[in-house]
């Protein structure tokens, strides 16, 4: 069914073997969703213990992609705690999207946070899409965070040269 076909279709609660993958998919999409919501929550809270919980014991972060990754829950600490306590991190979602491979949701966010290598600490925002893998155990594997320097604003919305 396409849109221009101007027919609606829903899946029904008697949903045949086809539609039953179908749903089943969708809610383990939703699954992988509700993670990533869970981890701006806790993120934008500043809890760093309660935020590690929801990463496996090797669980990496790259950001942005392009400089080394942060591996395990001792450096995710680390990064984190500059993140939230410095930085003071606060991240506005746009809509998370699901992958059909059953692992990955992408994220567009808005991050504002202070600059810490600026010695007047002024704030900063960053346009990025974060890409989260997701285990079947509901945890995360692996953040990798998409931003380029043109994709840094100062406070007085300018381009940082």
């Amino acid at each position: 069914i396409y849109a221009f076909q101007r027919k609606r279709y829903w899946l029904s609660a008697t949903a045949g073997p086809d539609e039953r993958k179908v749903l089943k998919l969708m809610s383990e999409e939703n699954s992988r969703k509700e993670v990533v919501s869970e981890y701006f929550d806790r993120l934008n809270a500043g809890d760093v213990d309660n935020l590690l919980k929801l990463f496996t014991e090797d669980a990496s972060v790259e950001d942005p992609v392009g400089q080394p990754a942060r591996r395990g829950h001792q450096e995710l600490r680390d990064y984190y705690l500059v993140t939230m306590k410095e930085a003071q991190i606060h991240d506005e979602v746009g809509a998370v999207v699901a992958a059909q491979d059953g692992h990955h949701v992408v994220a567009p966010i808005v991050a504002s946070l202070i600059n810490v290598q600026d010695p007047d600490r002024n704030r900063i925002t960053i346009n990025a899409i974060l890409a989260f893998q997701i285990t079947p155990e509901g945890l995360i594997d692996d953040i990798r965070s998409f931003w380029g320097f043109s994709d840094i604003t100062d406070p007085t919305r300018q381009p940082v040269p």
